[in-house]
């Protein structure tokens, strides 16, 4: 009877202020009408489950239940959602209301009660219907910023299969006059043998705000094979600065829609499948957070029309009306698209662009030395033999440098290449022609550079550098040259049990190239590079480099073991999509100053490769070691800086092992430094003049670090008290809910890292009479 009355004189408050009928859902809180994230956001492995309501940065907020129903868990915990109330409705939904900074007094009371039960501060308690009814529009709670995250009101209406919806769907109103912004557009090759602006890497483009709610991409594409678009895209709304993720995405081809995305629920089943909404790729690479327009071949999320696998995938050729059996969907020429972006209050934004199917041309210059030693320009040539009739020719004296227009009429007038000088007669640099061709849509073709002339005399050394980019079945290879080559270099690769296979090249530059090499399943081992080049001189030169791969199979997992046998990578069956190859490089350890490192530190790549579930590093140390209790595997966390992941101790194999779930730099580092145990109150010695006092500490480790509120143990008199952890500021607090007698006490704080190293620390203090 107690508790009813308590909560009813809240309800009758509320309803004085806020007039809502019995069948609608009542806004949760009182403490905005604003939000500070959206349903379906981007976090990192999962989508956020509500929207999080402002609160302007502080605590205390009333907190109501939206409908009639009864609390069917109470959860609290120093991580995740913190203390937070689960409400079954009277329409068999869920209601969650999280990062509270207390319940209201009935509640804290079963908790507290709870937690002196278990003897533990955190708590996960179900509830009967009968146990704690609440009624619309009572309070059952405050806001705050326990578990993880700034003060704010987190929310969600979970339907009756436990799966989170959009609460906007339920009849709340946001003021949102704003349409959506878009940051940048990508498109992404699909595999090696697609090419964007004759590349395989992913394009990011800016487009230009014309008006309000329109965008253009003014460039035009060239694209030939199979290519996903994304865009990166953001929502506002009236009178606040925060950020959102859009509604709803619609994609169009030449005036029809292949594609749309729209975020009104999810399952936690797939809930880690955001990172195949997302781009994973282009998020790892740091190039922007872009939600795809297209469906990946291995998601069930629930947002797309069609669901159907590819899905928004745009298949472009030049050559055929099918690929593979499949339709055709654009074929030689322009394409239209436009991008739609909404948000739930019907506000749009648009992104407007052009592609065009086809393939970037190469020029090649026919040039012919007389018997006067005189250089002409007979023709210029596509990649068929064909004439171009109208080329752009550009000549530099100076190897590049500097570059003057030629007037060229077409190979019926040879155009004579002067005044230059015949590097073979004296000359101080090598005259360099480049070619571009006319596609006759307006585009250039990739730049031809020709040397003309030889440079007996030169001696420079040439510096070679090879660049591997690595994506899923195949290497982007780059090479930089210090100085200009005589003709193309020739490029060979060989995987360990295949043949030597050529990588066709692209000259970007006039001393740079790039080249794609599809990897081969299954042929594990050194994969050897051979480069063939001639530079200015004439001397022929070879360049030789190489790299590691093991393959790794979606129904078969695998394993990787470094080179000194000393770390070793485990992927089950089923962890990855698709698949791949894993690559594993020793290196010496760094920063030996601030981290005792036991043997060498390891590189794992692709780091931008998603996995399905997570592998298992394991890391040997010398079974000598007399502290193995005290080493963790660490990864890199930023430049000169190490983060622990994990120490599952294998005393028989003498090995360190742990979870991971992508790609990392490891390492292992051994900890025997104790945590730092600050107590701030009662500072040492005090004289308190209330029996009611809070304790509070600070608790804090820079290595193996501490686990959870279940490593730090904060006793007054000897006897544990149930203390609440905050790890964000690393804080244990306590108040009493009895007087504490007058005269001396002690009060201690016992904190333990992951490395089993503990710190002790006491104070005496004493309550007045």
């Amino acid at each position: 009877m107690k508790r009813r009355m308590i909560i009813g004189c809240m309800t009758i408050l509320v309803a004085m202020s806020q007039h809502v009928s019995a069948e609608e859902y009542l806004w949760p809180t009182d403490a905005s009408k604003y939000l500070t994230s959206s349903f379906a956001e981007y976090r990192s492995g999962h989508f956020h489950a509500g929207i999080d309501i402002k609160t302007w940065g502080q605590e205390g907020y009333a907190v109501f239940a939206i409908r009639d129903g009864y609390i069917s868990r109470v959860r609290v915990s120093p991580f995740g959602y913190g203390k937070a109330l689960y409400q079954r409705l009277d329409t068999g939904e869920l209601a969650v209301y999280a990062h509270l900074q207390k319940f209201n007094e009935y509640i804290d009371q079963i908790v507290k009660d709870e937690q002196l039960r278990i003897g533990s501060y955190r708590i996960n308690k179900y509830f009967d219907s009968n146990d704690i009814p609440v009624r619309k529009g009572d309070i059952i709670g405050f806001t705050g910023s326990t578990g993880i995250g700034y003060p704010h009101l987190h929310f969600e209406i979970r339907d009756k299969k436990n799966q989170p919806t959009n609460p906007l769907q339920f009849g709340y109103s946001i003021k949102d006059g704003i349409p959506p912004g878009v940051s940048a557009v990508s498109i992404t090759p699909l595999n090696a043998d697609s090419r964007a602006n004759a590349d395989v890497k992913p394009l990011i483009l800016r487009p230009t705000h014309v008006a309000r709610g329109e965008y253009e991409l003014s460039e035009t594409i060239v694209l030939d094979g199979d290519f996903g678009f994304a865009i990166d895209c953001f929502d506002k709304a009236n009178d606040v600065n925060n950020s959102y993720a859009v509604y709803q995405l619609r994609f169009f081809v030449d005036g029809e829609q292949i594609f749309s995305s729209t975020y009104d629920y999810f399952s936690y089943d797939v809930t880690g499948m955001i990172e195949l909404d997302r781009d994973y790729m282009l998020n790892r690479r740091g190039l922007g957070l872009f939600q795809k327009l297209y469906v990946h071949r291995n998601s069930r999320l629930p947002f797309y029309n069609p669901t159907t696998e590819g899905t928004g995938m745009l298949r472009c050729s030049v050559d055929s009306t099918n690929v593979n059996g499949q339709p055709l969907r654009y074929g030689s020429g322009f394409h239209s698209f436009r991008i739609e972006a909404n948000d739930y209050n019907g506000n749009s934004t648009t992104v407007q662009g052009e592609f065009r199917v086809g393939e970037t041309k190469k020029a090649y210059p026919k040039i012919q030395k007389d018997v006067n030693g005189d250089y002409y320009l007979m023709g210029v040539f596509d990649d068929d033999g064909a004439e171009i009739l109208n080329p752009k020719v550009f000549l530099s004296r100076d190897t590049g440098i500097k570059w003057s227009e030629l007037a060229y009429a077409g190979n019926s007038i040879p155009l004579k290449i002067a005044p230059i000088v015949d590097a073979t007669k004296g000359g101080n640099s090598v005259p360099v022609l480049k070619v571009f061709s006319d596609d006759g849509y307006g585009d250039l073709s990739l730049p031809n550079y020709t040397v003309i002339g030889l440079d007996a005399s030169n001696e420079e050394e040439i510096e070679f550098i090879i660049e591997k980019d690595f994506y899923e079945d195949f290497v982007r290879l780059e090479l930089n040259v210090s100085e200009v080559l005589q003709e193309e270099p020739r490029v060979f690769l060989q995987q360990t049990g295949g043949f030597p296979s050529k990588v066709d090249l692209i000259q970007s530059d006039i001393n740079a190239y790039y080249g794609v090499y599809k990897l081969i399943p299954g042929l594990d081992g050194v994969v050897d590079i051979e480069v063939y080049v001639t530079d200015v001189a004439g001397r022929e030169l070879v360049f030789w480099d190489e790299f590691k791969i093991v393959t790794i199979e979606p129904g078969k997992g695998g394993e990787v073991n470094s080179d000194d046998e000393m770390c070793r990578l485990q992927f089950p069956p089923n962890s990855v999509y698709n698949h791949f190859y894993v690559r594993m490089n020793e290196f010496p350890v760094e920063d030996g100053d601030r981290y005792d490192f036991v043997g060498s530190s390891y590189r794992i790549d692709p780091k931008d490769i998603l996995l399905k579930k997570s592998a298992t590093v394991h890391l040997d140390f010398p079974a000598s070691d007399p502290q193995p209790d005290k080493l963790g595997v660490y990864s890199r966390s930023g430049r000169n800086r190490w983060s622990f992941i994990g120490s599952r101790v294998d005393a028989d194999h003498h090995s360190i092992s742990t979870l991971i779930s992508g790609m990392k730099d490891v390492a292992l580092i051994r900890d025997t430094e104790t945590p730092l145990i600050r107590i701030y109150s009662p500072k040492k010695g005090a004289v308190l003049s209330t029996q009611y006092p809070t304790f509070k500490a600070y608790v804090k480790d820079d290595l193996s670090g501490i686990a959870d509120e279940r490593s730090i143990v904060m006793k007054l008199d000897g006897v544990k008290v149930i203390a609440e952890y905050d790890p964000e500021r690393k804080t244990i607090t306590y108040t009493t809910d009895d007087p504490i007698p007058t005269g001396a006490h002690e009060l201690s704080v016992v904190a333990v890292d992951n490395c089993k190293n503990m710190s002790t620390v006491t104070h005496a203090f004493s309550i007045a009479p």
